[in-house]
């Protein structure tokens, strides 16, 4: 099962070392290497929140593959978020998961990544959540979803969000 880490410049570097992490201690304990990780992103090498940095496969090289995971973009308030969204890496990365939606795969996003999926459209009618104080702010940017803030992981067809940086665990 392939599945691609959509890192973004200043991503939690805790969220996207647990992605890794949990994904090894699987295959460790399946005895097999059944998935198959790979990091992709807009921009390579990216910048982690704390300096951190992380080489990635470019997106224009990159067909989206069975799952893909997006871990929290690192901002904290609307501003941040605002500042975020209206970046180009975020518009590059919306629009590739919008056609590897259209392919098919699996999109999961935690904590502020589900802002991504909002801005790209990925959560209209949707069911969806994120961190508890930003739950107002996504409403806004993506109006015609049903974000909701009292579950930790919600998943609306092959759409999967998750309301804090590590809940994408689960």
């Amino acid at each position: 099962i392939g599945i691609d880490t959509l890192v973004l410049e200043g991503a939690s570097a805790s969220a996207v070392g647990t992605t890794v992490d949990v994904v090894s201690a699987a295959n460790r304990i399946l005895g097999t290497p059944t998935f198959d990780l790979r990091f992709v992103s807009p921009t390579t090498p990216v910048t982690l929140r704390g300096g951190l940095v992380a080489t990635a496969q470019p997106l224009a090289r990159a067909r989206a593959r069975d799952v893909v995971v997006t871990p929290g973009l690192g901002a904290a308030d609307a501003q941040e978020i605002s500042d975020r969204l209206a970046a180009a890496d975020i518009g590059a990365a919306g629009r590739w998961l919008t056609q590897a939606h259209a392919r098919g795969a699996e999109i999961a996003a935690s904590c502020t990544a589900a802002f991504v999926l909002g801005a790209a459209g990925l959560l209209d009618e949707r069911r969806c959540v994120t961190t508890w104080w930003l739950g107002a702010e996504l409403a806004s940017i993506a109006p015609t979803a049903r974000v909701v803030i009292d579950e930790m992981v919600v998943r609306d067809g092959p759409i999967w969000t998750a309301g804090s940086a590590f809940a994408h665990i689960d």
